[in-house]
């Protein structure tokens, strides 16, 4: 295919890498705090009794000093203060993490008692809030959290989405090298006139410019694991979803990495979703400076679209921009059919059809004329 030659196309993934990267670094990482972070993580990478109980009882030596002034005299006056107070904030801090993902098990025993008592109310009242309470129910007994990693980048990877952005604007690049350029080029005409010739070449050209803008938003996605740094600890990939502090009340038991892959799935309906619409914009639309401004406005209008519908509806299967905003803003409205595997299969299938469709129509309007 003459697009995966275009060196323009590669050289704006590249840039578009470079830029992604920079924003992290300059966003996220102002300070450099990478060795006390990898400190933590290897003193305290197993949580149980015997660590718990020495860290708190560093702790409160530690505490001791600092509220009734009791310091080593092994520092200079002028020093020795502060050595003290320095190490005590930060065994409180390893402390205070180390008990909330102690505790977390017993914490959600709890929550399972209240939803088996939900599910027994809503037996003969609602069946289907009677089946969500029962599963939830299963879905949060016998958790525990058995290792201590600080999870801080992980939580930001999974919450950051400007990679979608990136991947939004590969994909025009991509379009317009394969359909604006050869339409101002009179590809049409050159290969001829015949209707069946002109809608296959649409509906491959439409496929490949999706396939080339997905495996450009894995590259970005890539990227954007190693800027944050969480492939520095591997091991805690395989972690459950929920032992991350912001994703604690997930419904889902997978694991970080499994939830990873799901969301690159996920957001690239989004992507298809939107790619869509570009084609019939490319279309209908002659003038490239105003072919931008529309897929701009559209970028715009369906992620806001998608915001609105987030706020009081579920997650539409087919709508991946939805479930986009839904996951990437608001980590409650996590449910376990926006998560379910078979969901995404679904949703990957309707999606496929759904841009099938608008490549066929594609070649079908552009049949009398030109397809490009």
């Amino acid at each position: 295919m003459k697009l995966f030659k275009e060196k323009l196309l590669w050289i704006s993934l590249a840039a578009l890498m470079v830029f992604n990267s920079l924003f992290i670094r300059v966003t996220f990482f102002v300070v450099d705090d990478s060795q006390a972070m990898r400190a933590k993580a290897a003193c305290f990478g197993e949580i149980n009794s015997n660590n718990v109980s020495a860290v708190l009882e560093r702790k409160n030596s530690l505490e001791d000093k600092v509220l009734n002034g009791v310091f080593s005299i092994e520092y200079d006056e002028t020093l020795y203060t502060g050595y003290e107070f320095s190490e005590y904030w930060t065994f409180n801090e390893i402390f205070q993490e180390m008990k909330r993902r102690y505790e977390y098990g017993e914490m959600m025993e709890k929550k399972a008692s209240i939803c088996l008592e939900n599910a027994e109310y809503y037996k003969k009242r609602n069946t289907g809030l009677y089946k969500f309470n029962l599963k939830l129910a299963k879905n949060f007994s016998g958790r525990k959290i058995t290792e201590y990693y600080d999870t801080r980048n992980l939580e930001l990877f999974l919450n950051y989405d400007v990679g979608v952005v990136c991947a939004l604007a590969f994909m025009m690049v991509a379009m317009t090298l394969s359909f604006d350029r050869e339409r101002r080029k009179n590809t049409a005409g050159i290969i001829g006139s015949c209707v069946e010739t002109l809608n296959g070449i649409c509906v491959i050209k439409i496929f490949v410019c999706i396939f080339v803008t997905i495996v450009g938003y894995l590259a970005i996605e890539t990227a954007t694991a190693v800027s944050f740094g969480i492939i520095d600890y591997p091991r805690q990939l395989l972690l459950p979803l929920y032992s991350i502090n912001g994703f604690e009340m997930t419904y889902t038991n997978d694991s970080i990495m499994g939830f990873i892959v799901k969301r690159f799935f996920v957001r690239s309906l989004a992507v298809i979703d939107i790619g869509a619409v570009f084609f019939v914009l490319i279309k209908f639309i002659k003038n490239r400076y105003l072919l931008l401004v529309a897929m701009l406005s559209t970028c715009v209008a369906m992620i806001g679209f998608a915001r609105v519908s987030a706020m009081g509806f579920n997650p539409v299967v087919g709508l991946g921009i939805t479930n986009l905003v839904r996951e990437s803003r608001n980590t409650e409205l996590l449910g376990m059919k926006f998560l379910g595997a078979r969901t995404i299969v679904i949703g990957m299938v309707v999606e496929s059809t759904f841009l099938f469709g608008v490549a066929m129509l594609y070649g079908k309007l552009g049949s009398n004329r030109k397809c490009f």
